[in-house]
């Protein structure tokens, strides 16, 4: 019982991968047009939005009052110059895409997550309450402007239908 050689091609096929490793077409989602509404957010992204600001203004303050004497960022400030003479300087002048690295250089995202995680499995009841609200009050907004562009997107078929055919059959 030999097991059968598979090429390079096989796998990438098999994965939905192109040559470039790359994901194709077969699996990409188109994009959504940029004049549709964003998604509401729910409870917790309600939640993690204020307790994110919450942590992150806590966190200057804090570092506000250890900088009264002394640097407390010495390793932070050096670390970007020190990855570019790692790199040989190759990416220098290049724009880092949005998403990576932390802006505000307090806390890791995993950290950031996992803190206000376990602070929503203990949240009370007000405070639930007052975060599924806002859902809701999101949900009401998405949904009017949902309406409002399925509207917008029925108009501008019927629009479109209505159009005489743009010079077809003069060239006959």
């Amino acid at each position: 019982a030999s097991v059968p050689a598979v090429s390079e091609a096989d796998i990438l096929r098999l994965t939905g991968l192109g040559a470039s490793g790359r994901r194709t077409g077969k699996g990409s989602r188109p994009k959504k047009p940029k004049d549709m509404p964003r998604r509401p957010l729910s409870a917790y992204n309600v939640f993690f939005k204020e307790e994110r600001a919450r942590i992150l203004d806590s966190r200057s303050s804090e570092e506000e009052d250890n900088d009264s004497g002394n640097e407390s960022n010495d390793g932070n400030d050096d670390s970007s110059a020190g990855k570019a003479k790692e790199e040989g300087g190759k990416n220098r002048g290049k724009r880092k895409k949005r998403g990576q690295g932390a802006p505000h250089r307090k806390i890791g995202f995993e950290n950031l997550a996992k803190t206000i995680g376990a602070r929503w499995k203990t949240l009370s009841g007000p405070a639930m309450e007052q975060c599924k609200a806002l859902a809701e009050e999101d949900m009401e907004r998405y949904k009017s402007e949902m309406d409002e562009y399925h509207r917008r997107q029925c108009a501008k078929k019927k629009r479109k239908e209505e159009m005489p055919p743009g010079g077809e059959g003069e060239d006959e």
